[in-house]
């Protein structure tokens, strides 16, 4: 008769082959993996110097100046980038919220514009915006001198609802602005006016959003209901936001991308 100690040792042996820890490899995170490998140095900071006023008739007009990284994506070797229009002209949204209140002006003005890819800060300017879709189109002054690593969209892909994506994103000047990633969800998917995808929970603005497969989706932006008044946001229940992450498809990207204007040649 065999021994019951080994049976025992066989019978655990085998429970822990099945569990997840013991199955092998997370597929979720080598997918993430790989998507960081492969289209992380097409994601970067952009640093922005930002004067900005606001006039509400009770409160008169404020001025401030700052500087902030924001995150957006190339899109092509040429280096054009898109991100969210909400980052370059911060007002935009704070216009949407304030939509047909009396007296109310606001302006955004950028003094200082640069991509930041690694350690190397280079000159950069907004070419293209695109307020219904919360999109801006920015690229480097100069046309670089080598292709630029870039995040194509010209695949296609879809989605469903409840689907699992990955964004990609960088972290910030405390974290040495690595390139990371988060697992998301469709919320749900709209098809009209136009084709979006909707995620489950607010996500960074400017940032690609992938299938685990590794094909992108599209651009992740923001939708603002308009005339939401002043505490707009903060009035709504879990499921009735005046704010979500919308993520634009990647051929809609692309065709507004052509409206960007060439280089300009010496």
């Amino acid at each position: 008769m065999r021994n019951p100690w080994m049976r025992a040792g066989w019978a655990l042996v085998a429970a822990a082959v099945l569990l997840p820890g013991w199955a092998g490899a997370d597929p979720v995170a080598e997918a993430m993996r790989a998507i960081v490998a492969k289209n992380g140095a097409a994601v970067v900071q952009v640093k922005l110097t930002v004067k900005q006023s606001y006039t509400m008739p009770e409160y008169g007009t404020d001025v401030s100046e700052f500087t902030q990284e924001v995150t957006a994506t190339v899109i092509s070797p040429e280096g054009l980038m898109v991100t969210s229009l909400m980052h370059t002209d911060p007002s935009s949204w704070m216009d949407d919220m304030f939509a047909g209140e009396d007296g109310y002006s606001s302006k955004t003005e950028i003094t200082g514009l640069k991509a930041l890819h690694g350690e190397q800060e280079v000159d950069a300017e907004i070419v293209l915006r695109d307020r219904d879709l919360d999109l801006a189109f920015l690229r480097p002054v100069t046309k670089p001198d080598a292709p630029q690593a870039y995040v194509d969209l010209s695949g296609g892909a879809t989605a469903q609802a409840f689907d699992e994506v990955v964004t990609l994103h960088r972290l910030g000047k405390v974290a040495q602005r690595l390139a990371t990633a988060n697992v998301m969800r469709i919320g749900a998917v709209q098809e009209r006016p136009r084709l979006t995808y909707i995620l489950g929970e607010y996500s960074g603005m400017g940032t690609p959003v992938f299938l685990t497969s590794g094909a992108c989706l599209g651009i992740n932006v923001t939708r603002i209901l308009r005339g939401n008044g002043p505490n707009g946001m903060g009035v709504h229940d879990e499921y009735d936001m005046n704010m979500a992450s919308v993520v634009i498809p990647g051929a809609d990207i692309l065709e507004i991308a052509k409206q960007a204007p060439a280089y300009k040649t010496d």
